[in-house]
């Protein structure tokens, strides 16, 4: 017994990073051009950011993301950035709501902090260009707007504090709601049958496995925002954190009970594209993801030595599930991914199951996903070689 996986309807949310364009980021840094290093960063990020800017010039742009409009300077005196979110309004519970800006300052704030000015919050850092190491920047910026999207809707729900500026939303069509609607009844229809599956065969220490799965999957769909959002990545945090099993895992029942329990048109309000300029997805390159996969190849070695064919299945499948919400994985590890946890259907011989999702860990390790590209690549070269060897021999036999 395994849940179905439906592919997610294709989103911008996540920008394509590339190591190339980091590369031109690094250079200029290890050359101490700080300000030409600034610029790629900007446009590591988003090249829109930086249309109309010179690498070398001094910088002062705005860029929304989201609900945050990031105010980014860049001049001889350093670094910095201002982020307005939220204004303080005569129906805001002030007391309480600064309160939990201190909380959030103090943790999980690092060097980016909150800042009250008037009836505005903004989150705020600066320092000198020769401070500016380029990973540090990138994830001060990747603080700001993660914590600012997670931050937001509960702040303004919890607080009646209002968005400094309106997200710039691209709402779902009619047939995006539809689909979107069935795939969510499907994934907890799974999860409904997994948990009597379970409870029948007396195997409770699958229920984490399902819980996460299902957790995971509506966490794919980067078009479900708002607070709908900020309580997924709580409950994940939960899943994984240190606390004892049984807890973590009664929880998560309930959590999903009151997903369950939501009307449509309260899941509706949560289904829109939203501009992203930071995405808080980290890159994650072809020897890296071996790296992590390597992690767990003892205990899935173990468990295929042993038959224990469900075992592998589901552990495989969390993990590639995880794997992709951590990680901006290329577009050709993600549809591996993808095309294959579709096989996986409800009724698939446990056998089956746990071969193919072996094979694909083992695709994934290897890196074969990208060889296909450099295959051809070979073949067009030789092509070109044997052209030219026999252009050569018959200008030599004239």
């Amino acid at each position: 017994m395994f849940p179905r996986f439906d592919i997610p309807l294709k989103s911008e949310r996540e920008p394509e990073l590339l190591s190339s364009d980091w590369a031109e980021v690094i250079d200029a840094y290890e050359k101490d051009n700080y300000k030409v290093s600034l610029y790629y960063l900007l446009k590591y990020l988003s090249k829109k950011s930086v249309s109309g800017l010179k690498p070398k010039k001094d910088i002062d742009v705005e860029i929304q993301h989201t609900n945050i409009l990031l105010s980014i300077k860049i001049n001889d005196e350093g670094f910095s950035v201002q982020a307005p979110f939220l204004k303080i309004t005569n129906n805001t519970n002030i007391v309480a709501l600064l309160r939990k800006i201190s909380e959030i300052n103090f943790d999980p704030l690092n060097l980016s902090q909150i800042i009250l000015d008037g009836n505005l919050l903004y989150f705020a850092y600066a320092c000198p260009l020769e401070l500016c190491e380029p990973k540090k920047i990138l994830n001060i910026i990747r603080e700001i707007c993660f914590q600012g999207d997670y931050y937001s809707p509960k702040l303004q729900e919890s607080y009646q504090a209002e968005y400094f500026v309106s997200p710039i939303k691209k709402t779902l069509s009619v047939k995006e709601k539809g689909t979107t609607l069935t795939t969510i009844r499907r994934i907890f229809e799974d999860y409904d049958k997994c948990m009597q599956f379970f409870e029948k065969e007396r195997l409770s220490e699958y229920h984490w496995d399902i819980i996460v799965i299902t957790l995971l999957k509506l966490e794919t769909m980067s078009y479900l925002n708002g607070t709908l959002r900020s309580d997924l990545y709580d409950m994940l945090g939960l899943m994984y954190s240190d606390n004892e099993m049984n807890f973590r895992v009664d929880r998560g029942i309930a959590f999903i009970k009151e997903l369950k329990a939501k009307d449509e048109e309260e899941l509706i309000s949560c289904m829109y594209h939203s501009y992203i300029f930071c995405t808080r997805l980290k890159v994650i390159d072809q020897e890296k993801l071996t790296e992590i996969l390597e992690q767990n190849s003892e205990r899935f070695e173990k468990s295929k030595k042993e038959d224990r064919y469900l075992a592998l299945t589901y552990d495989i499948y969390e993990r590639l599930l995880h794997l992709i919400s951590l990680y901006n994985v290329d577009d050709k590890t993600k549809n591996k991914i993808y095309a294959d946890l579709r096989e996986i259907k409800s009724d698939t011989d446990w056998e089956d199951a746990a071969d193919n999702l072996y094979q694909t860990y083992q695709y994934l390790r290897k890196g074969k996903q990208n060889r296909n590209f450099n295959f051809w690549i070979y073949i067009i070269i030789i092509v070109y070689i044997i052209r030219y060897v026999i252009k050569m021999f018959f200008d030599t036999g004239a």
